[in-house]
């Protein structure tokens, strides 16, 4: 029986150090994971190997069944991350159902961008205050923006621009119909060469705030303002 020695608690298969126990998933644009998630395949086998040992013990058996269970906490925590945000999501995604329910990255905007160059990410800004019902988050995906409603930071919708990128950018805008209906925050969207307003337009979307869900509104034409 060789004799073990923890003092160096580097594993010779894989190179990685105890050092690696606090690291995390980067957010930029190097997609491989570090720390505690770049061993777990190695530490995983290591140790589910020696907690056999002793596995007729009660006291042992609790204490295998407790690490067991924070082992796979660890890991469906792993999974869990790896479907937040824009992972997985590309220019053939259905994206207006793919990002419904999905957590949105809370890190700075370039770092956002880097990580996602895949599908031309780009964060175009956001309408709302911490204590607001809701926040607006504005992106350029593929090409196309996006305009997702999201409740502590969880997707509840999201509204696709009619036209392309290039051809019309979305305006929150105060409007009135003709037939009298009155909205503070509508959705418009607009080319550039929009001119001064007031802004004709027959087709807007608002918040119903009670769902937390884009509706269209289509009641003819409609004056619109900043």
């Amino acid at each position: 029986m060789t004799d073990t020695n923890f003092t160096d608690s580097t594993d010779k298969a894989t190179g990685v150090t105890d050092a690696g126990m606090g690291g995390f998933l980067p957010l930029g644009g190097d997609s491989s994971a570090t720390g505690l998630y770049r061993f777990l395949p190695a530490f995983n086998c290591r140790f589910l190997g020696r907690i056999i040992v002793g596995r007729h013990d009660p006291r042992m058996r609790f204490i295998n069944t407790t690490l067991l269970t924070m082992l796979l906490a660890v890991i469906g925590a792993q999974c869990l991350a790896q479907e937040g945000s824009f992972d997985g999501i590309t220019c053939q995604t259905n994206i207006l159902k793919a990002l419904v329910g999905r957590h949105m990255p809370n890190a700075k905007v370039a770092d956002i961008e880097s990580r996602y160059r895949g599908i031309h990410l780009k964060y175009l800004g956001g309408f709302g205050l911490p204590e607001d019902p809701y926040f607006l988050g504005t992106w350029l995906i593929c090409g196309t923006e996006y305009l997702v409603l999201e409740k502590q930071s969880i997707v509840r919708d999201v509204l696709q621009s009619p036209l392309p990128f290039e051809r019309a950018q979305s305006v929150l805008a105060d409007c009135t119909a003709e037939k009298g209906p009155h909205w503070t925050t509508a959705v418009i969207f607009l080319p550039e060469s929009r001119g001064q307003p007031p802004w004709s337009v027959e087709e807007l979307w608002v918040i119903d705030e009670g769902n937390l869900k884009f509706r269209r509104v289509h009641d003819g034409r409609v004056s619109c303002g900043p």
